[in-house]
């Protein structure tokens, strides 16, 4: 049994023996536990085929790319101040070398038109538990994606996804990976359901808030993605 099999078999037991929700929440301030999935998709060249545009309800829905902020600043007056990133922090990121996928809705440009969902990505980066290392420059990593409540649950995230696939493409990119919660089923699942396959797992452990930290060695996850790109099997169950 692996280290963190066993580690985590100790905090399962210890949550089962201890019975008091306060002691419960004492148990959890002084041992947290995360896990994190990493994903990987790579990009068929051969498929050109594309489809970037979406009926949703009254109106489309269409992705576009900004890699600049003056694309970004032309689209402010269509952000909701409800996104977790506002236009200034994307600025920040498309300066430091992020893309950003946007969803639209309307066909043309008008006051009507609004972005209903956004995805950051940036490549030759990878970025986990706070911290983010160089990988090669042919993988795209994905930052993060939100999509406004009363648009979700419509599969625009495949939209983005596809759209991204797109510009992979379009810039000779290999692969896009990923990292994905072990508490965030639902996201999981949609990204295996649209071509993502898990290569592997990151843990880390931290005691006393922080006092004390491990976690899985980079190396790991170095393996673990140049696997998936150059030998593109199919990954074991993992789940």
């Amino acid at each position: 049994m692996k280290f963190t099999d066993r580690l985590q078999r100790l905090v399962d037991v210890q949550q089962h023996a201890f019975t008091s929700a306060g002691v419960r929440r004492l148990l959890r301030a002084v041992l947290r536990w995360q896990k994190l999935y990493i994903v990987v998709d790579n990009v068929d060249v051969a498929d050109s085929k594309t489809h970037l545009n979406h009926q949703s309800g009254e109106s489309a829905i269409q992705c576009d790319v900004l890699e600049t902020t003056s694309a970004l600043l032309a689209l402010k007056n269509e952000f909701p101040q409800s996104f977790r990133d506002s236009v200034e922090r994307l600025a920040q990121r498309i300066d430091n070398g992020c893309i950003v996928f946007v969803l639209r809705t309307g066909d043309a440009p008008s006051k009507r038109n609004r972005i209903v969902g956004y995805s950051i990505s940036q490549s030759g980066v990878f970025s986990a538990f706070g911290s983010v290392r160089r990988i090669s420059s042919d993988i795209i990593f994905g930052h993060y994606t939100e999509i406004l409540p009363e648009y979700r649950g419509r599969r625009l995230k495949a939209l983005l996804d596809e759209k991204r696939m797109e510009y992979c493409r379009m810039h000779g990119l290999r692969s896009i990976c990923g990292v994905i919660s072990s508490d965030n089923i639902a996201s999981l699942k949609t990204n295996l359901r649209i071509g993502f396959r898990v290569v592997g797992d990151l843990h880390r452990v931290s005691i006393l808030r922080g006092l004390f930290v491990w976690q899985t060695s980079w190396k790991t996850v170095e393996k673990a993605l140049n696997g998936n790109v150059w030998s593109a099997k199919e990954e074991q169950k993992r789940l």
